[in-house]
């Protein structure tokens, strides 16, 4: 699950939390944890390139991991709207 984006007092970011399985000899595949991670928001976007002029629309939405929240966070949100 990748929740965000949130804002700390170093600055913008997404926190992911993926679940960790291990095999067990006797058990098989078992759940042992879950990793969180924090992703740098502006690192990301200037790594992806998303801050320069592109050739095509990019806009980003959701939080929380959850689909029915589809609020656009970055970009514009009419790049959901259109069909083309």
């Amino acid at each position: 699950m990748l929740a965000g984006p949130s804002i700390w007092s170093r600055g913008r970011g997404f926190i992911a939390r993926l679940p960790v399985f291990v095999d067990g000899p006797n058990e098989g595949r078992r759940f042992w944890g879950v990793v969180s991670a924090v992703i740098d928001l502006d690192k990301l976007y200037r790594d992806a390139a998303l801050c320069r002029d592109l050739p095509i629309d990019v806009a980003i939405s959701g939080r929380d991991g959850r689909e029915q929240d589809a609020r656009s966070f970055f970009g514009d949100a009419r790049v959901f709207q259109d069909n083309r």
